[in-house]
């Protein structure tokens, strides 16, 4: 039986004006992280502009999958920051992403502490190092690094 599409509501949710709304469907659609039009749409919901509770939410949704795709979203939003704060650095018309970071960085945090799966996030992490994606590769080699004090 063919899995069902993401409903059209979330999809539509993800360019609300609302913070609460984009967040909300960050969650409704991260069990489809696995198909590309769905990816496109949460990347820019873990990078958002509007608001970083947005960036959070979208991240916890993806990290709660506990495989390679939500994990590859997560990575590499954060070379997609790092570019973009490099970026802002040189030319201001560039919105800072500085603080996306941070709330990577608690949503990860709040995952796998104080009993989440580290393991398994480590092993996803390590054969994520190797994608041919230079982007996957750097944001989860970035991701072990922020992790293994916690293993």
């Amino acid at each position: 039986m063919p899995r069902p599409d993401p409903p059209a509501s979330a999809v539509a949710a993800a360019t609300s004006p609302d913070w609460a709304t984009r967040a909300q469907a960050a969650q409704q659609l991260a069990p489809w992280a696995d198909r590309d039009d769905i990816a496109a749409i949460l990347r820019e919901l873990v990078l958002d502009t509007g608001d970083t509770f947005v960036t959070e939410s979208a991240c916890v949704a993806l990290l709660e999958r506990g495989d390679v795709h939500g994990i590859r979203l997560v990575a590499r939003a954060i070379v997609a920051v790092d570019h973009q704060v490099d970026r802002a650095s040189v030319n201001a018309e560039y919105p800072l992403y500085s603080s996306h970071i941070d709330h990577i960085y608690d949503a990860v945090s709040r995952h796998l502490l104080p009993n989440g799966p580290v393991h398994e996030f480590l092993n996803t992490c390590n054969t994520l190092t190797q994608d041919p994606d230079t982007d996957t590769a750097s944001g989860a080699a970035e991701l072990l690094q922020w992790v293994r004090p916690w293993a």
